[in-house]
């Protein structure tokens, strides 16, 4: 039996609100594994006879919060938001770089993310060109980039058709890399009615394993930055509500001894008035 069928078999138990269950564990499909803790990116490396699913990590492995018998939730992009499935873990390898796990309850779709996003600069460039189109789109800015699909903003004479497929051209300048892929439409919002400005979430339905690691490790590099900068304004704004209230604490201590001291009298030169009985 071929993992694929023992596959289908094992969903045929699955809610069937959540179709994308049965072909979701393709090796080298990224899902994300989270639990009370936090989450990490992980590639599908296998699906076995008996439903258990082997994942390698794509970037940082989950290590909080796993051992072996204890639960983690699967989520997988999905037609209509993502798949979630609750799974439990049944083995752990090289400090939770490789996790097998196996379903424990029905799938069901959430409106939920599977790979972190960011904002890109400058530093990104985008190219788009649809199906039975000669045109092509370059973007005005790339909205959000993450390993799964991109958002763009592009100026357009009619909305673009939800469904819709296209090609696309990643360039990470800084980096020299340029990334191909396929993409889906699956929303367009019109965000300026006079100008035409669109803005579209294109879904990645064609990527090879190599461009799709080189987006997650980019957003993955780009987060820690965001992270780092974040930390160092918390730890500015501490440093400096700390020295405010230092130097309120120090006002006030003088305040108070001023208050607290003797008054003495202030010597005029001139002698005191006697006072008649």
């Amino acid at each position: 039996m071929s993992d694929n069928t023992a596959l289908r078999k094992a969903n045929s138990s699955i809610d069937s609100d959540c179709s994308q269950a049965i072909d979701f564990a393709e090796p080298g499909t990224v899902v994300r594994l989270e639990n009370d803790y936090g989450y990490a990116l992980y590639r599908i490396s296998m699906v076995m006879p008996d439903k258990t699913i082997v994942c390698r990590s794509v970037e940082s492995p989950l290590v909080d919060g796993c051992d072996v018998g204890r639960p983690l939730t699967i989520v997988h992009s999905a037609a209509e938001g993502s798949c979630v499935i609750p799974v439990k873990i049944i083995s752990i390898a090289d400090r939770a770089e490789i996790i097998a796990v196996m379903p424990i309850g029905k799938a069901h779709i959430e409106e939920r993310r599977v790979f972190p996003r960011i904002k890109p600069g400058t530093n990104v460039q985008l190219r788009l060109q649809f199906d039975n189109s000669n045109s092509r789109y370059k973007s005005i800015a790339i909205h959000d980039l993450s390993g799964g699909g991109v958002g763009v903003d592009i100026y357009a004479k009619n909305p673009v058709q939800r469904g819709l497929r296209a090609k696309l051209e990643i360039d990470f300048l800084n980096r020299q890399n340029r990334i191909h892929a396929e993409g889906e439409v699956t929303h367009c919002t019109l965000l300026n009615a006079s100008t035409r400005q669109f803005l579209l979430g294109i879904k990645f339905i064609e990527i090879s394993q190599a461009d799709q690691q080189k987006i997650i490790e980019f957003v993955a590099a780009e987060l820690k930055k965001q992270e780092a900068r974040e930390t160092m304004l918390r730890e500015k704004e501490a440093k400096e509500k700390k020295a405010m209230e230092s130097e309120l604490k120090t006002v006030k201590t003088v305040k108070t001894a001023s208050k607290a001291a003797p008054k003495t009298a202030i010597n005029t030169g001139k002698p005191a008035r006697s006072v008649r009985k």
